[in-house]
């Protein structure tokens, strides 16, 4: 059976601030959500254990700019 995706699929960054950004908006019910019922590509990685596995990845993420083509979709304002 062939999979139209790679295990070792990793989520955007630009767009995984997008979603912690926009998840956080709607509360702590919905940020804690995401972060422990989305999973990677392997379908075993939470995004919680990617974040938490490189102590800075959340940091970076978050301050990661989006091209300036996508600043005001993906801006978080």
């Amino acid at each position: 059976m062939s999979k139209i995706w790679s295990d070792d699929l990793l989520p955007s960054r630009v767009y995984l601030r997008h979603c912690l950004l926009a998840a956080k908006k709607l509360g702590a019910l919905v940020y804690d959500n995401l972060l422990h019922h989305t999973f990677l590509g392997d379908r075993h990685t939470t995004l919680a254990q990617y974040l938490d596995a490189e102590p800075s990845r959340l940091h970076s993420i978050l301050a990661e700019e989006p091209p300036p083509a996508l600043a005001v979709r993906y801006g978080g304002f």
